[in-house]
């Protein structure tokens, strides 16, 4: 009859300890649970949150890739960021990155002109190429049939393209014409940039041939055309 006297004593006085402990005047179905979140990063990365928090916190994880690589996903197949878990155990995260894959643009410009933009680029880049014209020239294309002369593209891959330039034909007006007394063998008209036209003054009868309204002696001159010329061919009655 001792011995049950001292183990019920015994069992009281450990009762009384286990509850002091968890918290003074805290009934057992109050006590919240802790529970500890770690987070971590794979390469490209870093991760911000993590810590211990009481059951059923909402707690949010944000992943943040370095330069040159891009986030991925989380360990728990979660492709949101940043990500919302509710904690009701320990639990573990990591977030995933992937290198941004590099391509290289290669630019190239026909005879007439030039191209702005060759380089190496991250997948994603939006990328504005430029063809450029020199004088005399306007731009007619580039090889993948845009006919864009400032064009943006998204770059996916490597990529080579061609700009292609045309010459620009220039016309210029010559006009001849005479006094009274004689003619030109030729009116004139509209040529192509750097055409040559002979042209000759005839005096009639009774008329000798003075001049060109320019200054030119000589009936029979060759003009090239490199503007608009207006001439007349001079007579004068003969005495």
């Amino acid at each position: 009859m001792k011995n049950i006297y001292i183990y019920i004593s015994l069992l009281f006085i450990l009762t009384c300890a286990k509850e002091d402990s968890q918290a003074p005047n805290t009934p057992p179905t109050q006590i919240v649970k802790q529970y500890t979140l770690t987070a971590s990063a794979g390469d490209g990365g870093s991760v911000s949150g993590g810590g211990t928090f009481a059951s059923g916190t909402q707690v949010s994880l944000t992943a943040t890739p370095t330069s040159g690589y891009s986030f991925s996903g989380w360990s728990n197949g979660s492709t949101s960021n940043p990500v919302t878990l509710s904690i009701t155990s320990n639990t573990s995260i990591t977030a995933n990155f992937l290198l941004i894959p590099i391509y290289n643009i290669q630019l190239n410009a026909e005879e007439g002109g030039s191209v702005t933009g060759s380089g190496e680029y991250q997948e994603g880049s939006q990328l504005t190429i430029t063809a450029i014209p020199d004088d005399g020239y306007e731009f007619s294309g580039w090889s993948d049939g845009n006919s864009e002369l400032n064009r943006t593209i998204e770059v996916v891959d490597d990529l080579s393209l061609t700009a292609s330039f045309t010459e620009l034909i220039t016309y210029f007006t010559l006009t001849f014409d005479s006094q009274d007394g004689g003619s030109v063998s030729s009116t004139g008209g509209e040529y192509n940039e750097g055409t040559e036209i002979t042209v000759t003054a005839t005096p009639e009868n009774g008329f000798i041939f003075t001049g060109w309204s320019n200054g030119l002696t000589e009936q029979t001159i060759t003009i090239t055309a490199d503007q608009n010329i207006d001439l007349i061919a001079q007579f004068e009655l003969l005495k």
